[in-house]
């Protein structure tokens, strides 16, 4: 279960380990909630990687591929230009990696 900074409380970490969910939230620099043991395991890290592309990705698509202000109203015209724009990254993607 990854989560953002917001929900680095004491109330929500035991609630999550009470459900038998291991909370990967991101921790406070300072007084987080957060056991050490979650923090130093492997999952935590793979998690905080993953995190980090994830919110590559969307920065991407919100500035470049201009899906920060939508100019569509409707929910299956977003939904298109959402695929369309993801399409679109895949291709970048697709082209640095063979050098194009």
């Amino acid at each position: 279960m990854r989560e953002d900074r917001g929900y680095d409380v004491d109330e929500h970490i035991k609630a999550a380990r009470s459900l038998g969910m291991i909370p990967h939230v991101v921790g406070k620099r300072k007084g987080s909630a957060m056991p050490d043991d979650i923090f130093q395991s492997e999952g935590y890290a793979i998690s905080l990687k993953i995190r980090k592309w994830i919110e590559e990705v969307l920065g991407w698509m919100k500035t470049v591929g201009g899906m920060g202000k939508l100019k569509l109203a409707g929910r299956k015209k977003i939904s298109g230009q959402f695929r369309f724009v993801a399409a679109i990254y895949d291709l970048v993607c697709i082209g640095s990696l063979t050098g194009g």
